[in-house]
């Protein structure tokens, strides 16, 4: 492949990139761009190619940032949303810090929109959970309590818990630029050892990103209170067991019941989707993620469109 032909190749991976984050209204700088390609290259390679693409007036700039239109108010949105995130950031640690004495529980990351440094004053804060083997069911019962009662004072959003696995299924399994971009993006608070773990059985996000470069996240590694390791101590048996997969059956035939309803959030989430297993609670990838991969798609088809409208 010549000089040319590899030029070509990275501009249809950055408008891939951008078009992708646009659909989150995320105007994006040259090093996140570089980021989140999905080709290796340099910055000079990189800039070289945006510089091609604004002549093309495929993408436009306005300060450090690259976007699909001139819009000026995506970036001020953008710079509100930053802001927020960073002081919700230091309040979901304080509540991850607290999540960390719960029974079974191995690692805690901020996820979501939220650990994407985007933000809005009705935003939930999202966490990543990693249990111990064969103990998530436990833990998502005490969990579930707690919840509820935290709902009773107005506090549920403080507390999603959107995706939850134990130690023994650390590699996602859904492999797509949906699913990179949430690991990539995973702030590790609690749980150092779990999560170089989790990072290395999920290293295929390089094939997505291979210019990516983690964020060092220092996660700790406290002790238990008494109250906490006698917990475990009590259901770490036979009977602990029984007891961990009877509540996945409750939860599973719960769900099931609610999904055939299909009663749906403000965000078009069917209540109920969830997939059941021991080793992981997830929501089914065709609901929130396939929404997302088929806006990408569109979004990928709008500028393909343009392009070949410049070139005629």
């Amino acid at each position: 492949m010549n000089i040319i032909q590899l030029m070509e190749e990275l501009k249809k991976s950055i408008i891939r990139t951008v078009a992708y984050f646009d659909i989150f209204n995320y105007p994006m700088t040259l090093l996140e761009i570089r980021s989140y390609i999905d080709m290796p290259c340099t910055e000079q390679a990189l800039y070289l190619a945006l510089s091609s693409l604004m002549k093309e007036k495929i993408l436009f700039k306005t300060k450090e940032y690259y976007l699909l239109k001139h819009d000026d108010s995506v970036i001020s949105e953008r710079l509100k949303a930053n802001a927020l995130a960073e002081k919700q950031i230091i309040t979901a640690k304080k509540i991850a810090a607290f999540l960390a004495w719960f029974p079974f529980i191995k690692g805690i990351a901020i996820s979501g929109s939220l650990s994407k440094k985007i933000a809005t004053k009705k935003s939930d804060y999202d966490f990543f959970i990693i249990t111990e083997e064969n103990y998530l069911w436990l833990c998502k019962l005490i969990f579930s309590v707690f919840i509820k009662l935290a709902g009773v004072f107005g506090l549920k959003k403080y507390f999603c818990l959107n995706y939850v696995v134990d130690e023994f299924y650390l590699e996602v399994h859904e492999k797509n630029v949906f699913t990179a971009t949430e690991i990539a993006t995973l702030i590790p608070v609690y749980g150092g050892q779990i999560f170089i773990d989790f990072f290395a059985a999920n290293n295929w996000i390089y094939d997505f990103f291979p210019n990516h470069t983690f964020i060092q996240h220092y996660a700790i590694d406290k002790r238990k209170n008494f109250f906490t390791r006698a917990i475990e101590k009590i259901f770490r048996n036979k009977t602990g067991q029984k007891a961990d997969n009877a509540i996945m059956h409750y939860f599973d035939k719960r769900w099931q019941k609610l999904k055939a309803k299909k009663h749906t959030t403000k965000s078009g989430f069917i209540l109920g989707s969830m997939m059941v297993d021991k080793h992981y609670c997830k929501p089914y990838p065709q609901h929130f993620q396939q929404k997302v991969l088929s806006m990408h798609e569109q979004n990928i088809t709008k500028i393909k469109s343009i392009v070949l409208a410049h070139a005629s």
